[in-house]
């Protein structure tokens, strides 16, 4: 049997013990070819809020059978409350009775080649699992394009604030302010070069400590005041002038500062139409 190894991070005793009853079902599963964990897991950074990302590996004749069977083998393991086939029958997501996220994809046929610094083999009955692949660095050009696109739709995104705040659409300017902190901590963390070793729930550790603190100020508004919600995307807005700029010039591509321009235009012309509480005033002061 393949030993598990968790390397770091501290493991639920849940999620151990589901762990290593899978390895014996996949043992005694003997139409599955070979089994490896990615994610947290395979990298072996996973805490006790960690999902379980399962790979298995089958003959192309043997798949459509287990996919019919594959949620009476899961609930074998653990009692399933969900169960969602998704991407074309190749990948289900499960919740447990108890709460544990399973994401197990199924793969036939041709094996990609895996890295082995971000995968974790539960099973190879044949020694058939590649190894060598690698994250491949990002290339120059296509990062400058990415950046410079994410920072025109950040602007885009901005501009659309005096329609949510004049129709008083306050649960979607919620929504538009998650949209533009998304946008923006990943131009930061991209446009600074940080690896983010880790899936969409764990931010933290990627932003440098003042620029997060910087961002939690901007969304720490009081209440869904159509005057908090303005000043926060004001202040997510203020963010990305300064930060925006010195990834244009660190990585030596155009700001879209006409796009800026214009969408800062616009929101400032038409929130100042509004009763905002003086806010558009103030904010012009500073």
């Amino acid at each position: 049997m393949i030993m598990l190894d968790y390397r770091q991070g501290y493991i639920m005793e849940l999620q151990t013990e589901y762990l290593h009853k899978l390895q014996a079902a996949l043992e005694a599963a003997p139409t599955i070819k070979a089994a490896w964990l990615t994610g947290s897991f395979g990298r072996g950074n996973a805490d006790r809020y960690s999902d379980i990302d399962l790979n298995l590996w089958l003959d192309a004749v043997d798949l459509e059978g287990f996919r019919q069977g594959t949620e009476t083998w899961l609930n074998e393991l653990r009692p399933l409350v969900l169960f969602t086939w998704m991407f074309n029958d190749r990948m289900a997501n499960c919740l447990t009775v108890d709460g544990l996220r399973l994401d197990l994809w199924l793969h036939s046929d041709g094996m990609p080649q895996l890295d082995e610094s971000r995968v974790q083999v539960l099973l190879d009955r044949e020694n058939a699992l590649q190894f060598g692949a690698s994250v491949a660095e990002p290339d120059a050009a296509a990062l400058k394009k990415r950046l410079a696109q994410q920072i025109r739709e950040f602007w885009r995104c901005i501009a659309l604030t005096p329609a949510v705040i004049g129709r008083d659409e306050r649960i979607v300017s919620l929504m538009g302010l998650t949209v533009e902190s998304n946008i923006l901590t990943d131009v930061l963390i991209s446009g600074y070069g940080i690896p983010r070793d880790s899936g969409v729930k764990r931010l933290n550790p990627f932003l440098p400590e003042g620029l997060r603190a910087e961002i939690e100020q901007a969304l720490a508004f009081d209440g869904l005041s159509l005057s908090s919600l303005v000043q926060a995307h004001l202040a997510l807005a203020r963010i990305m002038q300064a930060q925006g700029r010195q990834l244009a010039t660190r990585h030596d591509f155009a700001y879209p500062a006409e796009v800026e321009r214009a969408a800062l235009a616009y929101v400032m012309r038409e929130l100042g139409a509004m009763d905002v509480v003086g806010l558009v005033e103030s904010e012009e002061q500073q």
